[in-house]
């Protein structure tokens, strides 16, 4: 179900501006569980990230604290998925 209140395109946005070592961010879900439980999932493009794993823990603090989003998965793509995942 989706979560009322929320648009995934500012959620998209917010985190461009916000880690801005993020290039790219695609197959974006927001979904509530429970209208108390949402739960996040995306792929970022994130090369120039020096830690990743670092910069996935920031990205998953900002959403729980911002969205009040409790779960959320970020994987980050390589050059090869990024390709993948844009084909028409």
């Amino acid at each position: 179900m989706a979560p009322t209140g929320l648009n995934i395109d500012i959620i998209r946005d917010d985190l461009k501006t916000a880690f801005p070592e993020i290039e790219d961010l695609y197959n974006v879900h927001l979904w509530a569980i429970t209208p108390d439980m949402l739960v996040f999932s995306a792929h970022i493009k994130a090369p120039n990230a020096a830690d990743q794993a670092n910069l996935i823990s920031k990205i998953n603090t900002h959403l729980a604290e911002r969205y009040n989003i409790i779960e959320s998965t970020i994987q980050i793509a390589s050059e090869y998925e990024t390709e993948v995942c844009n084909i028409p």
